[in-house]
């Protein structure tokens, strides 16, 4: 019980830390080695693990193992190298964490107070000290406002845990959640909201299994216009004038040819990831050509010189295409898709809030990786498989008290 409540403390400061303090990243990672040595010394519980278990790990190994490959024969560099060994090492510590029961209710507070410190950061930024968008020290307003609003998703859901087990667990949580995801609108990070209505409309269905799906429909369209009307009605937010922005980006960029706007440089580096890649479709042209490739782009007129002023393409799927080709674009897909497929599954015959908050966490990086390259940052990668990995030991532990009870 002592251990498995003190690797849980570290998993906490994790995701109530997330936001605020840089050395979160650590104490997560310090919890997965920790978890592993204690299992080299046989403190872990004497129970095996399920073929999805096994399956799970060997398949981001795999994953890992062939990211690192691609960087090897890319002129091997540490700075590239260092991500896809962090999969390596999630996909071992997987195993490792399974053996251990973490205290469920300190993660499911860890994540929810993450939500309101995030809340509190963006309101004191944006309404104290008058910031344009409100971020901690140590990240960008777009990371920010990406992770605010995972940290809200996650918190909604996992909410649903103490729904029928004490009501004003489950009354503040859903709170603190509605308060992360309006962190990011005061963070006007606004790819985080291009897949909200999606992600709503799949946390809605599946939180409520029993209600009718086109009654949800209609449940979730409403509650999110109001959601909106009353995020756009908040004095200051910023969320309509930031809407309003991408608008007129996207009409200077096709009517008037002005590529040095938020949206139109975005769009001018896509471009340029379209067009390296059809020089190496199949392993990409490798991140240490990227700069070169662009300034002879730029030279040749075929790109404007903007995109100069940016180490990636704001876009983990077009990074991921223009360096490592259609095979490094299978194994991003891989990265996201493995676990929903894996997360469904403990979802199947069980409501399992946590398996729920596992899926959201991969569509909201699906979302947020389509307008920021998150993955190239080591705490963006870092913030993904630390969660994903908790959430699917936590809908382990929990499908496993519910087949039992």
């Amino acid at each position: 019980m002592i251990i498995n409540n003190a690797l849980t403390v570290f998993i906490f400061l994790f995701f109530a830390l997330i936001t605020v303090f840089k050395i979160s990243v650590a104490l997560g990672y310090f919890s997965f080695l920790a978890a592993i040595i204690l299992l080299l010394l046989n403190k872990g519980n004497n129970f095996d693990l399920s073929a999805k278990d096994k399956v799970f790990s060997k398949l981001w190994f795999v994953v890992g193992s062939l990211w690192c490959l691609i960087v090897f024969f890319d002129n091997f560099d540490f700075s590239d190298i260092d991500k896809p060994v962090r999969i390596v090492f999630i996909s071992l510590a997987l195993l490792a964490l399974l053996k251990f029961n973490l205290n469920k209710h300190l993660v499911i507070w860890g994540v929810s107070l993450g939500a309101v410190l995030s809340f509190i950061i963006a309101f004191y930024g944006k309404y104290i000290l008058g910031l344009g968008r409100p971020t901690s020290d140590f990240l960008h307003p777009i990371i920010f406002g990406d992770f605010s609003m995972a940290l809200g998703l996650m918190s909604i859901c996992l909410a649903y845990f103490y729904k029928e087990r004490a009501r004003y667990f489950y009354y503040f949580i859903l709170i603190a959640g509605a308060l992360g995801v309006f962190s990011s609108f005061l963070s006007g990070s606004r790819g985080g909201w291009i897949g909200l209505p999606f992600i709503s409309f799949y946390m809605f269905v599946s939180l409520n299994p029993d209600i009718n799906k086109l009654e949800l429909l209609k449940k979730t369209l409403l509650v999110f216009i109001i959601s909106i009307i009353a995020v756009i009605a908040i004095p200051n937010s910023g969320v309509y004038e930031r809407a309003l922005h991408a608008v007129s980006d996207v009409d200077q960029y096709f009517n008037n040819d002005n590529k040095a706007t938020s949206v139109g440089a975005r769009l001018e580096m896509w471009k340029f990831s379209i067009l390296t890649f059809k020089e190496a479709p199949l392993l990409g042209v490798g991140a240490e050509n990227i700069l070169n490739n662009k300034e002879k782009l730029v030279e040749d007129e075929i790109i404007d010189s903007i995109v100069l002023h940016f180490s990636h393409s704001h876009n983990d799927y077009m990074d991921s295409l223009a360096e490592r080709g259609l095979l490094g674009f299978i194994l991003l897909i891989f990265l996201y898709l493995i676990p929903i497929l894996l997360f469904r599954s403990l979802n199947n015959g069980f409501f399992n809030p946590f398996a729920i908050s596992g899926c959201v966490i991969s569509f909201c990086f699906i979302d947020f990786s389509l307008t920021e390259s998150l993955l190239t940052k080591n705490i963006g990668i870092s913030f993904y498989l630390i969660s994903v990995t908790i959430m699917y030991v936590l809908a382990n532990q929990y499908q496993r008290g519910r087949c039992i009870g």
